[in-house]
């Protein structure tokens, strides 16, 4: 608007700076998908997630920026998902990982009662995520962040 715009020099990693960049990314988001689980970070967590509303506007924005841009926001969600079902939360894989792993322990297979409860659970967690997610991104939106 006041014709000031920054310099932009493109930096080009070597290989072992992008293998270690990937390295550390993935533990980042590891750490944060372990937090969301975490009583006392949940909340934290939540308030800085964004539901399909925001990833479809940093989306469009990356695509719009160039075609390595809309790729790393590509594989971000990818690897952010990836982790996120692992989590130990029965209706994913990693809850599915978990019930097998208590089965084995306790010898015989986890009652279907508990099974479907903690999958309910797990279910109206998620809806949860999915409302608070929601809610941010319309705030955003509503306040021009």
């Amino acid at each position: 608007i006041i014709g000031v715009m920054p310099t932009y020099e493109p930096y080009h990693m070597s290989l072992g700076e992008s293998i270690s960049d990937s390295f550390n990314y993935a533990g980042l988001v590891a750490s944060v998908a372990v937090q969301l689980i975490m009583p006392q970070h949940t909340m934290e967590v939540l308030d800085q997630s964004s539901s399909v509303v925001g990833i479809s506007v940093m989306a469009a924005e990356a695509v719009s920026a160039g075609f390595w841009e809309a790729m790393a926001v590509i594989a971000a969600i990818s690897m952010s998902l990836g982790f996120m079902n692992l989590l130990p939360i029965p209706p994913l894989d990693g809850g599915k990982i978990l019930m097998e792993t208590v089965s084995l322990i306790i010898r015989r297979p986890v009652p279907t009662k508990v099974t479907n409860g903690l999958s309910y659970a797990g279910v109206a967690f998620f809806m949860f995520i999915f409302c608070v997610a929601l809610r941010n991104d319309i705030l955003g939106i509503v306040s021009g962040l």
